[in-house]
């Protein structure tokens, strides 16, 4: 029950990251894949953050778990992936490719890391 409380802090911390680096995840994907027409009525930037907030999310929520997780970190990681990755299907089928790839980038980063520091295995 400890490790789940640390857990929930953890995905706290990540959502306010998330936030935070939003709009660089987005400009990534904008860089890669600009798709924005203005259909909705809406600014670049903000489509810019609404695209980017569940990349960023995946990306730092599978690195800080790999890294900081308490307990089953890997169901954690898991579940997290699963509804982002849920999320970003229903807005663009057509580019799941970028999530998943940047999702291993990220699960690749963190092992090194782990395997550089030694860091320690829950």
């Amino acid at each position: 029950m400890k490790d789940t409380f640390k857990n929930i802090g953890l995905l706290l911390l990540v959502a306010i990251a998330s936030l935070f680096s939003a709009s660089y995840f987005g400009s990534l994907y904008d860089l890669f894949l600009p798709v924005y027409d203005n259909t909705l009525g809406l600014g670049n930037d903000i489509l810019v953050f609404v695209i980017g907030f569940p990349l960023a999310f995946i990306f730092i929520s599978i690195f800080i778990f790999k890294l900081y997780g308490f307990g089953n970190k890997d169901k954690w990681v898991l579940i997290l992936f699963l509804i982002t990755i849920t999320f970003l299907a229903l807005i663009d089928i057509k580019h799941i490719y970028f999530p998943l790839i940047i999702s291993l980038i990220s699960f690749l980063s963190a092992n090194l890391l782990t395997k550089i520091f030694n860091f320690k295995k829950n």
